[in-house]
């Protein structure tokens, strides 16, 4: 019996390792996908802003973008520029 669960918990462990590089893949192309819609926020609010550039709420926008470009990691964070 304790071979059988050795070989089990074996099984299992290899399992696990495969499964933890999907996951790290997964994970790496959801922070470029995070990357890209940032990028993409700044530069749309970055044309806005070059059409009104004394727009409040358009400069709280472009501020917000550009700090999300630069730490995408805290893009659920708000801070409130003022």
């Amino acid at each position: 019996m304790g071979r059988q669960r050795e070989s089990h918990s074996g099984m299992v462990m290899e399992k696990l390792k495969g499964l933890k590089g999907k996951v790290k893949g997964l994970h790496a192309e959801d922070i470029q996908a995070t990357a890209r819609s940032a990028k993409e926020r700044l530069e749309d609010c970055q044309n806005q802003l070059h059409k009104d550039p004394h727009n409040k709420n358009l400069i709280h926008k472009e501020y917000q973008a550009n700090k999300q470009v630069r730490e995408p990691e805290s893009e659920n964070q708000q801070e409130h520029y003022r």
